[in-house]
């Protein structure tokens, strides 16, 4: 993988800095053979690596135009969020905030499918919707890759592809601050992938709407902001690690 190569990898439906689907939990679809409004659904989720999806419940597809909240509830005539029919096994990321109007579609002639939970772990999800007939056999399925960027993930295989196999020396863990965000060690207190806190630099540094590539985070490593962090949180040592881990860092970046 060239550092070009690094940020296309992996094509994003969404992902936690342009919203989408951990916002709201919706997934819209156009016009597909067999499915119409009104059939009953299932979302379920794979983390990472794991081979198994966990299920996060059911609903009923509305269409594109239907009203909703921020939070991807359907209001009903008194704008008020209407029941879901959920049997997950994950927890909602929580209850509606306000009063919003917005549509469940940005195009509303397409059907949207509304999962009535969202999960909230860091890491790299695959979102799989089953579109199921009334007699209960398969209509239709997909699996859509959504990225939730987040700060002190322990295991790499659990939540992202496995990084690169490399670590700090002690004396760089025993650098850290706690001050500066970045845990050095997991709840067991072995020393976390040093592509794992240079990933944890590179979401706090800030978020942006354009794609970062690798070649962006090496250049900004060796003379630019992403340095200045790293330096004033790991150490000057820890530029070189960061450049090796640049490719494998902007593939789960945005």
């Amino acid at each position: 993988m060239t550092p070009s190569e690094a940020s296309g990898k992996y094509k994003w439906f969404s992902n936690n800095v342009t919203g989408g689907w951990f916002n709201n939990g919706i997934i819209c679809v156009g016009k597909q053979s067999g499915v119409v409004a009104g059939q009953k659904f299932t979302y379920s989720f794979k983390l990472g690596q794991a081979k198994n999806f966990v299920n996060l419940g059911s609903g009923v597809s509305v269409l594109g135009s239907t009203p909703i909240d921020e939070n991807g509830n359907v209001l009903t005539s008194a704008s008020t969020p209407s029941p879901t029919d959920s049997s997950a096994s994950a927890q909602s990321d929580g209850a509606n905030s306000d009063n919003t109007q917005l549509t469940a579609c940005t195009d509303q002639t397409s059907l949207a499918y509304i999962s009535p939970n969202v999960p909230t772990q860091g890491g790299s999800y695959t979102i799989r919707l089953t579109v199921k007939n009334k007699n209960g056999t398969v209509a239709w399925t997909n699996d859509s890759l959504v990225l939730n960027a987040k700060t002190g993930i322990e295991s790499g295989s659990n939540f992202f592809t496995n990084p690169p196999n490399i670590y700090f020396t002690s004396d760089t863990y025993s650098y850290l601050s706690p001050s500066s965000g970045v845990i050095g060690y997991t709840s067991s207190g072995n020393p976390r992938n040093a592509c794992l806190l240079i990933y944890d630099i590179a979401v706090k540094a800030g978020r942006t709407d354009r794609p970062i590539y690798a070649a962006d985070l090496i250049t900004s490593a060796q003379q630019g902001s992403f340095g200045a962090n790293i330096r004033s949180i790991i150490g000057n040592g820890a530029i070189p690690t960061a450049i090796k881990c640049s490719p494998w860092v902007a593939t789960y970046l945005w």
